[in-house]
């Protein structure tokens, strides 16, 4: 044990959910918690988003997709809502 606690996306997500405040004082005796990058970008954008959205940027290219409300949080990237052509 290297004294840090690594907090998982579904805890904050049940936090959120609930409306709660987290209280971590079951696991001070194991160390520090902390989130990462990926659970913050998983927390606040999804899943893989993040990285599908910084590769549109890098390539300067529009992200086709049907759920643009998470690429919509990510500022400078442009969405193309996709549909069935009926």
């Amino acid at each position: 044990v290297n004294g840090v606690i690594l907090i998982d996306t579904d805890v904050l997500i049940l936090a959120e959910r609930q409306r709660a405040t987290l209280d971590f004082s079951a696991w001070l005796q194991r160390g520090t918690a902390f989130i990462s990058a990926v659970t913050v970008s998983e927390w606040l954008v999804g899943g893989h988003d993040i990285q599908i959205a910084a590769t549109a940027l890098r390539q300067g290219s529009p992200i086709l997709t049907r759920n643009g409300k998470d690429s919509r949080k990510l500022a400078r990237v442009t969405v193309l809502d996709f549909s069935w052509a009926t």
